[in-house]
């Protein structure tokens, strides 16, 4: 499953990029990631095919640098997850990414 590969992966570029004023946000968010990865190893039965499937267009945009689709697709992610849980990262922590990207260049698209 490429959610871990992609989600860790991004997670340590982050970590190692995201200013210091943002350590709070990495250490969170690396905590509910950790829990999500712990649900996806054991086959969770709170992790449905659809919220699978969601986390996996998630880490497609991703990976793929579409941060704004990435924002979205969290956004419905957390809709359909009436309740939540406790592995949704803050919607504050896509600006950890953000800020670690260092500003788009529209060439590069």
């Amino acid at each position: 499953m490429p959610v871990f590969e992609i989600f860790n992966n991004e997670m340590q570029r982050i970590k190692s990029k995201a200013p210091a004023s943002y350590a709070t946000h990495v250490v969170d968010t690396e905590k509910r990631l950790n829990i999500l990865f712990d649900l996806l190893n054991n086959g969770d039965r709170t992790i449905t095919e659809d919220i699978a499937n969601r986390l996996k267009g998630i880490a497609m945009a991703i990976q793929s640098r579409d941060h704004t689709g990435a924002t979205n697709q969290h956004t419905e992610t957390l809709k359909a997850l009436a309740q939540g849980s406790p592995w949704m990262v803050r919607p504050a922590a896509s600006s950890v990414a953000q800020q670690a990207n260092g500003p788009r260049s529209e060439s590069s698209d």
